[in-house]
């Protein structure tokens, strides 16, 4: 591939990235796409749009679900960012 094609590729898929960041839909697929981000070390090309996420998600109170592993991830996603997360609300 030229250089060139390859910036763009880059930046095409950064934008879907910050897009599917952004959709609110499937809490589980959304802290998922994070937390595989920060495991491959690519989060720093998202940090705000993680962060918006993250601050969204934890504001969220009407947020209930009973799947342990959602709430696990959700619960580590916060923490790990430094938010305040009352395990009970």
């Amino acid at each position: 591939m030229q250089p060139n094609v390859m910036v763009r590729r880059r930046e095409e898929l950064k934008r879907e990235m910050k897009v599917m960041l952004k959709d609110d839909n499937d809490l589980l697929k959304t802290l998922s796409l994070i937390d595989n981000l920060q495991r491959l070390g690519l989060d720093y090309h998202f940090e705000e749009e993680i962060d918006d996420t993250l601050r969204r998600i934890q504001n969220d109170v009407d947020e209930d679900t009973d799947d342990i592993h959602v709430v696990a991830l959700r619960f580590r996603l916060l923490r790990q960012q430094g938010y305040y997360v009352s395990s009970g609300d």
